[in-house]
């Protein structure tokens, strides 16, 4: 079950904007063509109220069934992956909290993830985890006040179970925990002052 927090601001003044940001993001309502010759997908923006970059989403089972994608599953049947093992990243024009994750190393024993949350251009929190090829890690971070967060992943050792089938330092991400940070009092100020400017309009008629 994917939760969805949303919110919005709307006035005479500012132009109408929404965001939605899922309490758990689990991939698995993407199209990822899951019985096809792929089943793969990229993830685009505006999925789950986020801009993503260099995000895919894989249906493990079909496309990877001997991997750390398989391994890593938490919910079936998608998750998360950065495309052909580089940097990748998610970002919110209104801040966020950065829960947690289960990472998973999809070829590689070991594999290094280094997670970076940002506000703006300002880094707020950094860490490096280190993560399995055969079961997923789950990852607690709880960073508040970001607006974006890049993963990079390197190193570790090839997992020789999955040496026939693949190689590379990509990693699965499944079951993302984010929310919605608490409105500023000027965010609602504006909002209670667009809704009485509605409401008289809307009187007026």
């Amino acid at each position: 079950m994917t939760v969805r927090f949303c919110f919005g601001l709307s006035s005479t003044i500012l132009l109408a904007t929404s965001t939605c940001l899922a309490g758990v993001i689990n991939f698995d309502d993407i199209n990822t063509g899951a019985f096809g010759s792929d089943s793969l997908a990229h993830i685009s923006d505006g999925y789950q109220g986020l801009n993503w970059s260099n995000f895919g989403a894989i249906f493990a089972l079909s496309h990877a069934p001997i991997s750390g994608y398989a391994a890593g599953l938490i919910s079936s049947p998608n998750e998360a992956f950065n495309e052909i093992g580089a940097p990748a990243s998610f970002s919110s024009v209104t801040p966020f909290t950065f829960a947690s994750g289960y990472f998973t190393g999809a070829w590689n024993e070991e594999l290094n993830i280094t997670i970076q949350g940002y506000n703006g251009a300002t880094l707020l929190d950094s860490t490096t985890i280190v993560v399995s090829s055969t079961a997923p890690t789950l990852e607690t971070f709880n960073w508040t006040g970001l607006t974006e967060v890049t993963l990079s992943s390197f190193g570790g050792t090839p997992n020789p179970a999955y040496a026939t089938y693949g190689s590379g330092t990509e990693f699965a991400l499944d079951n993302l925990t984010l929310s919605p940070e608490p409105a500023t009092p000027l965010l609602l100020g504006l909002a209670l002052g667009g809704l009485t400017l509605l409401r008289r309009n809307w009187f007026r008629r």
